[in-house]
């Protein structure tokens, strides 16, 4: 049930909480340029000197190249992540906030590692600042609001009142600078120190201890060669770089949190009650729910959302001979029912069970229905109006994929235009692919470097990387400007380098005209739309015939004949009886009448009848008598000759009933084994499709593996519907891109994506970019950013990755300009990360909403479960001895084998999860590692040195990774996965310090960054081996504890190992721990290896 007030109370705590996010300055390692960082106490000691813009000697110090251009960022009013929990926890006493979380649970999933700052600001080289750089965070802001008793001020318009007035006092500071406009020491210890006072913080209050120098700022600086950094200031390295972007010159940009104006303006639009039906549904209570989809008696809500006239036209052009799983395709069919008006919809999919194939076969229905609008165009022109925009029922089609997850998104982006993505026999799939290739080729020094790998070369510019500014910008400059090959585009080019920008792709390459593409195209959906209708009348014929009913009224007329004949055989024998008592009363009428005859010939004479005689009066007797009598008679024969009749006309009925029966026998007969003939022959024409069963259960792996009404005859012209839609908008591009009015929309294209530039119609021109690119990826992080000119319901889809990783307050901004929303993800993996300290949340949280706040708490839900918990289609699972309502389930897993199958099927899914690539789990193989050979639990011991991490863990892990390369193995297929940040760490510096055995393996710093870190960041990846480094000691049990407290961490663990698992614990901690012991005895028990 949708509730406004409570939406509105619920976006006002997140907005709140949103202020005290941290915003995290770029590791120190990652840097090319090590930056530096500078207290209050340098700069009186040393003042300018310590700035390379006003000190020769400086820049020499940091190896500063003066051939290059340098640019300078400012990161003022430094402080540790960590101080913040204690501070706030010291004033308000929060530990009482958040019982239910642990410590080390907390210590594992806060970000509380490194440095935050209260402001960024970007220099030249000359030390002169770029204003419109500047960006300030919130948190100082308001955590100085929390320590002064008054969170209840803590809104954007105070903040961004407060900001003007900083922003004031900055001037008054820079008054007496005005000459050159330089920076000094100075003034920038007085730029911090405003900077506190405006927070309404003393130095201390973010100091972790009394004797700590307090940093007043950090100096990072990148160079870049002048030719082609030119006037541009291009931070490359901080990911953040658009987030500081101004949208609003009256407004600060905020550095910390990337959703508080999307949060703002939602919290606007529902109070305007222009909100789309998507964020008022994820806003809302539980309603009305379905049959739990993984009970036997929701196989018939399955069967009627999976009817072949449900059956989406469009089909990723995947090998046709794989169907999907019955509920990938009942998650896609429901999807485009239940949203046709708007709306949101989750989808709960454990590792490796096609979520990303699933959102393919939505992108490729959303494509081809917007193919079908270009299809009833009688001329290209006619999709544009008379500004050069696309006709309003072009739109409505744009998609969008985001989350939280930056790797999650960028790799649905960067794999659907790859060639790997299609079916080797679907070659004729192209779709602008040479710009295709342009956006997605590596570049080195401005070159893009060929795709050597075939299937890594593009198809199709089907999806693009987009978000941050930096990305937009990339987009833009190989979308409409980079020539890799000049001008001179020569006319036959390697596919791995076939790079050309879009106007190059119109003049270079060849298309086929609107008019035959649409003639293909409608011919494509004609060829699939007859086999479909075969589909559907088979259904309809099947559903309503039953050879059983035919049987049940045959018999029926039969028993009616037979009940007949017994009718007409007892009739009968009554009209037998009737004629003969007929004859017996004519008999007797005849003899009664003779003998009346006979008295009336001798009546009494005249004077016995006037004397009334003896005689006359037995006369007169006798003639009554015989009157009566025949009277009597002829009365009986009447009777008798009505009855006769009577029983004629009833027999007469009933033969005219038994042959009436006996005709419809013929006829039932006959039209049953018409239909079963008719039956038959669909049957045939169908193949080998896939039917519905109403006799099987739920759990049944035949049942789950395979959807209803697939066979690779309907997926190939499904496929084959989609590529010629594909180029139906090829087509359509090249005849409208010479229409100058569309042309002219072109080139406000670049405007558009950089998201500055005032006057434009962005919602037009964004419809327009998704015309060209169907699909864009974006972190949420960066979506309120590209999109901020866009209204409600601007968006046609939005689909969200990764949603189980996702803090609820991160959708805001998708969910209020999407009209419809797909969430897909996996509460059972991993968690969000707390950005602020639970139990400060917790306390910001129930400012504004009372007892509701553990309702819808950042700290304890994800965007996933609140999508599950208000979708009516879904099931109840048991997680931990609870039921919990999870949304459309997926139980078809086509990575792992054993024993991560298994284990994470157990230990997690309730062994819901079905094996997609064996008949059943029974036949799931186990098999060797090449050169580490069997899947074991590898024991060690020893005390740790640093949290949660021993010295013999590293020696342990060390020695696996040595008999991998010194057997010809290689790393690049290894992960090393753990639980906890300290282990990760120290295993990295020791594995660099002591592995010189490692080092013929040339990638091995590569591995080291990549293939070495927590639980955390490898959600959504995948390799053939896992080594799980555990950590912990018999006197530092809290981390196992914490691990142990949910199925996630192991589950998410085992199930990146696609062939092989190794992990590196101390059984005395780990064995007996909640999951870890399945985990210890399936790695304990010798296996029989199965090859496959």
């Amino acid at each position: 049930m949708i509730d406004k007030e409570q939406a509105i109370k619920v976006l006002g705590a997140w907005h709140r909480v949103e202020f005290f996010q941290t915003y995290s300055l770029p590791d120190k390692k990652d840097e090319e340029l090590i930056p530096i960082d500078i207290s209050f106490n340098e700069i009186k000691r040393c003042g300018d000197t310590l700035l390379p813009w006003l000190n020769v000697y400086t820049q020499r110090q940091l190896g500063l190249d003066p051939s290059k251009e340098t640019t300078y960022t400012l990161y003022l009013g430094l402080f540790d992540k960590a101080v913040l929990s204690r501070v706030a926890e010291k004033c308000y006493s929060l530990s009482h906030y958040n019982h239910n979380i642990m410590d080390e649970e907390i210590e594992q999933r806060l970000d509380s590692e490194g440095d935050s700052c209260f402001a960024k600001l970007r220099l030249n080289e000359f030390g002169k600042p770029d204003w419109h750089s500047f960006s300030i965070s919130t948190l100082p802001w308001a955590l100085g609001h929390l320590l002064n008793n008054s969170i209840d001020k803590v809104t954007l318009s105070n903040f961004d009142g407060h900001s003007v007035m900083l922003m004031e006092a900055f001037d008054r500071i820079s008054i007496g600078n005005q000459e050159n406009n330089i920076l000094n020491s100075e003034i920038i210890a007085a730029l911090v120190k405003q900077i506190y006072s405006w927070a309404g913080l003393k130095f201390n209050d973010l100091s972790l201890s009394t004797e700590e120098d307090i940093f007043c700022f950090r100096l990072a600086y990148y160079q870049r060669e002048r030719k082609q950094l030119g006037s541009i200031i291009k931070d490359l390295h901080d990911e953040n770089e658009d987030e500081t972007a101004k949208l609003d010159e009256t407004k600060l940009p905020i550095l910390n949190s990337f959703y508080i104006r999307d949060l703002e303006n939602a919290i606007n639009s529902v109070k305007a009650g222009t909100a789309s039906k998507g964020l008022l549904q994820y806003l809302s209570s539980p309603g009305k729910r379905h049959t739990d989809l993984y009970s036997d008696k929701a196989i018939s809500l399955i069967a009627k959302n999976l009817h072949p006239i449900n059956t989406p036209q469009g089909r990723w052009p995947s090998d046709p001979q794989y169907n999907m799983s019955l509920m990938q395709q009942f998650a896609v069919n429901t999807a485009y029912k239940e949203l046709s008006a708007g709306g949101i919809i989750s989808v709960n999919g454990p590792p490796g069970t096609g979520k990303t194939t699933l959102l393919r076969d939505v992108i490729a229905q959303n494509i081809v229905e917007r193919a079908k609008v270009l299809a009833c165009l009688n001329k290209a022109s006619e999709g544009i109006d008379k500004d050069g925009f696309l006709i309003e029922l072009l739109s409505g089609y744009e998609m969008v994929v985001a989350s939280s997850n930056n790797a999650a998104v960028e790799n649905i982006s960067k794999e659907l235009p790859q060639k790997d993505s299609l079916w080797d026999g679907y070659t004729d799939c192209e779709y602008l692919k040479s710009v295709a290739n342009q956006l997605n080729a590596k570049k080195y020094k401005e070159k893009l470097l060929p795709i050597k790998e075939e299937k890594k070369q593009c198809w199709g510019t089907i999806s693009a990387v987009m978000g941050a500014k930096k990305k937009r910008d990339d987009f833009s400059n190989r979308f409409f400007f980079h020539k890799h090959f000049g001008n001179d585009v020569p006319k036959d080019r390697a596919e791995e380098i076939n790079f050309l920008p879009i106007w190059q792709q119109f003049s270079n390459v060849k298309s086929i005209s609107f008019y035959e593409a649409k003639k293909d195209f409608l011919s494509s959906i004609q060829d699939f739309d007859n086999i479909n209708s075969i589909y559907i009348q088979f259904d309809n014929l099947r559903t309503n015939f039953c050879a059983e009913k035919y049987e049940q009224k045959i018999l029926i007329l039969k028993k009616n004949i037979i009940s007949d004949d017994q009718k007409i055989d007892l009739a009968n024998l009554d009209l037998k009886d009737t004629c003969t008592s007929i004859n017996v009363f004519n008999k007797k009428e005849k003899i009664s009448e003779l003998a009346l005859d006979k008295l009336k010939l001798y009546p009494p004479g005249f004077l016995s009848k006037l004397f009334n005689t003896k005689k006359n009066k037995l006369y007169t007797s006798n003639l009554h008598q015989k009157i009566s009598s025949l009277e009597l008679i002829k009365k009986e024969l009447l009777i008798a000759d009505s009855h006769s009749e009577e029983l004629n006309h009833y027999l007469l009925r009933l033969k005219k009933k038994r042959q009436v029966s006996l005709s419809k026998i013929v006829e039932i007969t006959a039209e049953k084994a018409s239909k079963e003939q008719e039956l038959s022959l669909l049957a045939e024409a169908m193949g080998e499709c896939i039917l519905p069963d109403a006799t099987a259960m739920i759990s049944d792996a035949k049942l789950q593996q395979n959807a209803y009404w697939q066979d690779k005859n309907i997926n190939d012209l499904r496929s084959k519907v989609f590529i010629s839609a594909l180029k139906l908008h090829q087509a359509w591009l090249y005849e409208v891109r010479t229409i100058a009015s569309f042309k002219s929309k072109m080139f406000q294209l670049v405007d558009c994506l950089k998201a500055t530039k005032d006057g434009l119609n962005d919602e037009k021109l964004w419809q327009i970019i998704f015309m060209f690119v169907p699909v864009i990826s974006t972190t949420f992080a960066s979506l309120g950013r590209m999109f901020s000119k866009l209204n409600d319901n601007s968006i046609g889809w939005l689909m969200i990755d990764e949603a189980g990783q996702a803090v609820p307050q991160a959708a805001i901004g998708g969910l209020l300009r999407a009209k419809r929303t797909i969430v897909v993800g996996d509460p059972l993996q991993i968690e969000p990360v707390f950005t602020s300290s639970p139990a400060l949340v917790d306390f910001v949280m129930e400012s504004v909403l009372g007892s509701d706040k553990d309702k819808w708490s950042p700290a304890s839900w994800s965007v996933q479960e609140l999508a599950d918990r208000v979708n009516p289609y879904g099931c109840m699972l048991k997680v931990q001895d609870e039921e919990k309502w999870i949304g459309i389930p997926l139980w078809v897993h086509r990575r792992c084998i054993n024993p991560m199958f298994d284990i994470a099927n157990k230990i997690a899914y309730e062994e819901r999860m079905i094996h997609g690539n064996y008949k059943s789990n029974k036949d799931v193989p186990v098999v060797q590692h090449p050169q580490l050979k069997h899947n074991r639990w590898v024991e060690v011991t020893g005390n740790c040195t640093y949290k949660q991490y021993s010295k013999q863990l590293g020696e342990k892990v060390l020695e696996l990774l040595i008999d991998i390369v010194d057997n010809g193995g290689v790393l690049k297929n290894v992960y090393i996965i753990s639980p906890f940040k300290a282990v990760k760490s120290e295993l990295k510096n020791f594995i660099r310090q002591n592995g010189k055995e490692l080092e013929k393996d040339k990638n091995l710093n590569s591995f080291l960054k990549n293939n070495v870190g927590t639980v955390h960041t490898f959600q959504g990846k995948e390799s053939d081996t896992v080594i799980l480094a555990l950590g912990c000691d018999k006197n530092n049990q809290g981390g196992a504890i914490w691990a142990s407290s949910k199925p996630n961490l192991l589950n998410v663990a085992l199930t990146r190992a696609k062939k092989n698992v190794f992990v590196v614990g101390d059984s005395f901690i780990w064995a007996d721990k909640q999951f870890f012991s399945d985990c210890f005895s399936s790695l304990s028990i010798k296996e029989d290896i199965k090859e496959n």
